[in-house]
């Protein structure tokens, strides 16, 4: 399971970049942090029910992505459960899933915390922007062709 359970300073969320993508249609975007549950190679892993919940017990909306849903791109020993908007930080999650392994049903449920996160601060002198911009132009307009 990942997050393990009782983890801190799980990340809020991915960019949704990777090939092959367990979300195509949200290619490019930020997703939540995907959970996921591994067995060993092999094994016969099926996800039946994924539910994510903040503290105050309220569904995180999200995508079940297996072996069946994924057209086969992903394992048969693999789930993942992605939420479809970034999780908020510095906030308890409670991950249940039901299924089986190898034919065994299985009811886990389990908690998280995701990390803090600080505010971004931009700390720069007027002049010293105006200077890099000025860098940038000058090194973009050196390349451009003058006309004949």
């Amino acid at each position: 399971m990942l997050p393990s359970p009782g983890q801190q300073d799980v990340p809020t969320g991915w960019l949704a970049l990777e090939f092959p993508n367990p979300v195509p249609d949200l290619a490019g975007q930020f997703v939540g942090y995907p959970i996921s549950l591994q067995s060993a190679s092999g094994s016969a892993l099926v996800v039946s029910t994924f539910a994510l919940s903040n503290s105050r017990s309220i569904a995180v909306s999200g995508r079940l992505v297996t072996k069946r849903s994924d057209n086969g791109i992903a394992l048969g020993y693999h789930a993942f459960w992605i939420p479809l908007a970034l999780l908020t930080a510095d906030s308890n999650y409670t991950a249940t899933a039901t299924g089986s392994l190898d034919g065994v049903p299985f009811n886990l449920s389990w908690n998280f915390k995701t990390k803090v996160q600080l505010p971004l601060s931009i700390t720069a002198s007027a002049a010293s922007l105006r200077a890099a911009a000025d860098t940038a132009c000058s090194a973009l307009t050196s390349r451009v062709p003058k006309p004949p």
